[in-house]
């Protein structure tokens, strides 16, 4: 009775498993619906993102997504927000956004992995060591963006913080003295932007969590949504390796780049750790199965060879009680007729059972 309990458990725990097995591959891998347009926002964000005169988006990362779209049969519409991408994300305005860096913040949108790294630096005038981050207290650094300033605040406590238009205006104020430190990032659309006189020299110095990756984000309004995204950004890395994204890169920047094939080289090597570390737990939950079920197996083996030896002893002490033997049983078996015989040996079981 042991072993058909132990039996059922394990069916039904293999039928549970079943179950969610597939309600998750269901859930997060069937294909998308690829029917819809799916509605895309952009601003005017340079140099990656761009608006013409008549309101269209051009761009680096507009050129790129588009053709990731077209190789996808993924219909996009672009929309044009003003005011910024968390909001018309969070608000339901629109469906996806072409780059957007992950910060702890955005973690109700979905992002995917990541095409773009950056790492921003402590820049300042290269005077006995230049300045690093222990020695910024008090003191004034000039940024290009809202979100630069909340990474320098958050790297470089007690500081004024002070807004440039442009990359190249922050940089002269660097050299003349008007800032302190500059935070500047190192990736090629900031490279784009950066030059530094022939006169100043400058020195970079490293700020603590200042490396931002940036990927695809999607609302999760419904389903559809982030499985889009994540489709655009696997055409984005087939593109990273035939050449086409240096080859945008280099129309709009004036320069190829390997950033990307670095990043997508690095979230290969990521993807294929979590499913090494993920097939572990699971070979890991299996051995643990068949411990379990080795054990209540051996458990299940001696409870009943207790109870087989102990029905053997009880079965021993009524036959020596009642004077028989085996040997004798089967001799006076043998001489009488089988009806008589197997009338007396149901007798005697049945007193046998009842002592």
């Amino acid at each position: 009775m042991l072993t058909v309990v132990v039996s059922r458990r394990v069916k039904f725990v293999c039928t549970v498993a079943g179950l969610a097995i597939s309600g998750v591959y269901c859930h997060w891998y069937s294909p998308p619906d690829l029917r819809r347009t799916y509605r895309i926002g952009f601003e005017h964000s340079p140099p990656r993102q761009l608006v013409m005169a008549d309101g269209r988006p051009t761009g680096s990362v507009v050129e790129i997504v588009t053709e990731a779209a077209r190789r996808a049969n993924v219909r996009l519409e672009w929309i044009r927000v003003w005011k910024g991408p968390d909001q018309a994300l969070n608000s339901g305005a629109v469906d996806l956004w072409p780059v957007l860096n992950g910060l702890p913040g955005r973690r109700g949108l979905h992002i995917t992995d990541p095409f773009f790294e950056i790492n921003y630096w402590l820049t300042s005038l290269n005077v006995n060591g230049g300045l690093t981050a222990a020695d910024m207290s008090g003191r004034t650094v000039g940024v290009t963006a809202w979100l630069v300033g909340q990474i320098a605040q958050e790297g470089l406590p007690n500081i004024k913080v002070v807004m440039f238009s442009n990359t190249p205006e922050l940089i002269s104020a660097v050299c003349k003295g008007e800032v302190a430190a500059a935070v500047i990032g190192d990736g090629i659309a900031q490279s784009f932007e950066f030059g530094k006189p022939d006169d100043c020299s400058l020195r970079m110095a490293a700020i603590q969590n200042a490396r931002l990756w940036s990927g695809i984000a999607a609302s999760r309004a419904d389903r559809d949504i982030p499985k889009v995204a994540d489709l655009l950004r696997d055409e984005i890395g087939v593109m990273v390796r035939d050449g086409s994204f240096s080859t945008i890169c280099l129309k709009w920047f004036g320069r190829p780049t390997n950033e990307a094939l670095m990043v997508d080289n690095l979230t290969q090597a990521l993807a294929e750790t979590r499913w090494r570390t993920s097939a572990l737990g699971v070979l890991t939950v299996g051995l643990a199965l068949l411990v379990w079920m080795a054990w209540r197996l051996r458990l299940s083996t001696r409870t009943a060879q207790r109870a087989t030896a102990a029905k053997s002893e009880f079965l021993s002490r009524v036959l020596r009680r009642e004077k028989w033997s085996w040997r004798w049983w089967s001799s006076i078996c043998g001489t009488l007729s089988p009806t008589y015989c197997m009338r007396w040996s149901f007798a005697l079981m049945k007193r046998m059972w009842n002592w």
